[in-house]
C-alpha cells in the first residue's frame, strides 16, 4: 500500500490510537458522489451502507458541491469522513529517472514536480517504489532492457492535486462539523487495490489491472509483483454510452440499458477516443513484453456500473483471451456486510471501500 502518498495528503485529525470506529468514505465524481459507511468492532469491519448521491439541479457542478450534498446524508450518523477524488481530478504517474535518487527528499520532490509538469498551485507527493532499492546498497536498479546492462535507474510514484481543490474539500467537511481523516486520489486507490491483488500472483509472473470508472480509467502493469507501468486515461464507460448514442441516435437512458445488457457488439461503432483508448492499452502490454521479455499473462478488469461485459469483449478482440474479471478484491477480504445493498456491487464502490478498510485496519499510525 502506498501509505506515504496517502498520509501526506491527509488532514490533521483527532481520533484515538486505533483510529475511527465509525467512518464515512465519499468518492467524488463530476455531478455525483458515492458514499459508504463502515463500522469497526472487536471482530470485524462491517460495511453498513452504500448510496449514490446526486446534488440538486444547479449550474454548479463542482466537486465541492457534490461533497456538500454527500455530507448532508451522513452528518447525523458519523463524525469522521474520508474523501476519494476520482475521475481525473488529479495526476498519478510512475516516473523513471536515471542514476540513483537524490539524498534530499526536497530534491526528489522538485524532480517529480518537473516531470509531472505542474507548478506550486499543485500539492505534489511522491514515494520511491518497492524494487527501486536493494538490500545493502544505494537505491537504483539495473534496467533489464537489452544493451542497457549496468545502467541504473530509480522509479518514483508521484501524485498531484490542485491546492485550491484540496482546500475547498477540507472547508466543506469543517463547515459540516465533521472531522476529516484522509484525502486520496482515485488513481492511488486503484494502486492500493492492485498491490493487494498481487498477493495472488506468482513471483515470476507479469500481471495487469485495469480499473474503469464512468469518466476515467487506470491501467497498472506489474512485473514480478513490482509496479512497472501506470497510465491514467480520461476515458471510461461513459465513452461507450456516448458511442451508442451517436451511432444510433439514442437517448442516454436507452444507450445505458443496451450497454448493460451486454448483448450489443460495439466494435464497429465506438468513437475515435474510445478506439484509441483500447489501442493504447494494447501498446502498454506490448511495452512490458519488450522491456522485460515476458508478456502480461492476465489483465484483470474491474468495471463499475454498466458496460463491463461489452468492454471485456472489446479487449479480447484486441489482446486475446487473457482478459479476466476483477471483482473479488483481495484488499477487501474479511469485510462483512450487514445491510442489503440491492444490486450494488463492491466493484461499484471499490475505491471508497478500499480506503475505509485501509484506515480501519492500520489505524492512525500509517
Amino acid at each position: 500500500m502506498w501509505n506515504s502518498i496517502i498520509r501526506n495528503f491527509r488532514w490533521q485529525r483527532n481520533v484515538d490510537r486505533k483510529g475511527p470506529r465509525h467512518l464515512a468514505v465519499v468518492e467524488l465524481e463530476p455531478g455525483s458522489s458515492k458514499v459508504v459507511v463502515l463500522n469497526r468492532n472487536e471482530k470485524a469491519i462491517d460495511w453498513e451502507s452504500a448510496q449514490v448521491v446526486s446534488p440538486p439541479p444547479s449550474s454548479d457542478h463542482s466537486l465541492a458541491r457534490c461533497l456538500d450534498s454527500a455530507l448532508a446524508h451522513v452528518e447525523s450518523s458519523v463524525q469522521y469522513v474520508s474523501v476519494v477524488v476520482g475521475d481525473g481530478a488529479g495526476i498519478v504517474r510512475l516516473l523513471n529517472f536515471p542514476g540513483t535518487p537524490p539524498t534530499m527528499s526536497k530534491n526528489m520532490l522538485d524532480q517529480a514536480r518537473q516531470a509531472l509538469g505542474v507548478d506550486e498551485s499543485y500539492l505534489v507527493r511522491h514515494e520511491l517504489t518497492r524494487g527501486s532499492s536493494a538490500k545493502g546498497e544505494r537505491p537504483g536498479r539495473e534496467t533489464p532492457a537489452s544493451g542497457e546492462q549496468g545502467k541504473k535507474e530509480y522509479t518514483v510514484l508521484a501524485a498531484a492535486i490542485k491546492r485550491e481543490l484540496a482546500d475547498q474539500l477540507h472547508h466543506c467537511i469543517q463547515e459540516a462539523g465533521l472531522t476529516p481523516v484522509s484525502l486520496l486520489l482515485g488513481g492511488v486507490a486503484s494502486i492500493n487495490l492492485a498491490d493487494a491483488e498481487c498477493e495472488r500472483v506468482r513471483d515470476d509472473q507479469s500481471a495487469g489491472f485495469l480499473a474503469v470508472g464512468a469518466h476515467s480509467s487506470m491501467l497498472l502493469l506489474y512485473h514480478h509483483k513490482q509496479l512497472a507501468l501506470a497510465r491514467q486515461f480520461k476515458t471510461g464507460t461513459r465513452s461507450l454510452v456516448e458511442s451508442l448514442m451517436a451511432s444510433f441516435d439514442l437517448d442516454r437512458k436507452t444507450a445505458e440499458e443496451i450497454l448493460a445488457s451486454g448483448s450489443f457488439d460495439l466494435s464497429g461503432n465506438i468513437t475515435s477516443s474510445a478506439n484509441n483508448w483500447i489501442h493504447q492499452i494494447g501498446i502498454s502490454l506490448d511495452f512490458i513484453e519488450r522491456r522485460f521479455g515476458q508478456s502480461v499473462e492476465k489483465l484483470h478488469l474491474a468495471c463499475e456500473g454498466t458496460g463491463g461485459r461489452v468492454l471485456r469483449n472489446m479487449l479480447v478482440d484486441k489482446i486475446g483471451d487473457r482478459v479476466g474479471e476483477w471483482e473479488d478484491f483481495q484488499a477487501l477480504q474479511g469485510l462483512k456486510s450487514s445491510a442489503d445493498k440491492g444490486d450494488m456491487r463492491p466493484v461499484d464502490f471499490a475505491y471508497a471501500l478500499c480506503e475505509g478498510v485501509r484506515i480501519m485496519r492500520q489505524g492512525t499510525g500509517n
